[in-house]
């Protein structure tokens, strides 16, 4: 089991915490409507934060 997963994307390496991936580097989230991540545009919509 993994205490973190390394996500790389856009040439930089981001290390994503034990509780926010599936222990085999899946990791949902929702991006924010209009907002580009990782060359995905985001379409959530909702409000309020929703941090673990």
């Amino acid at each position: 089991m993994l205490s973190f997963f390394i996500l790389t994307i856009q040439n930089a390496s981001y290390p994503i915490p034990k509780g926010y991936h599936d222990d085999n580097g899946k990791v949902t989230i929702n991006i924010k409507k209009g907002v580009n991540v990782g060359g995905v545009v985001g379409t959530y919509g909702g409000s309020g934060n929703n941090r673990r």
